[in-house]
């Protein structure tokens, strides 16, 4: 599991009632490594996430609160960064 670095910021949307939360990986993770926000998030509405190194978007799938990045051609050792929109925990 990659961990949620420092670099994570959460803003609440107040006519949404919507928390988005930007994410940056550790420059260890890899393809097919997840993601818990269950501390800030406790469900889920969409995903966006793209390798900071290449600038790829990649898929980012979801199940519960927690999130496993897919990347073309199964890169390691990259920085992904993700925004993600959902209910505050």
């Amino acid at each position: 599991m990659a961990a949620i670095t420092t670099s994570t910021y959460t803003s609440v949307v107040p006519n949404l009632a919507k928390t988005v939360m930007y994410v940056e990986t550790p420059d260890t993770a890899d393809s097919a490594d997840t993601v818990d926000v269950a501390a800030q998030i406790s469900e889920i509405d969409m995903v966006l996430a793209n390798d900071k190194e290449t600038g790829d978007v990649i898929t980012a799938t979801y199940s519960g609160t927690v999130i496993t990045l897919d990347a073309a051609g199964g890169t390691t050792d990259h920085t992904y960064t993700l925004l993600v929109v959902g209910t505050k925990a």
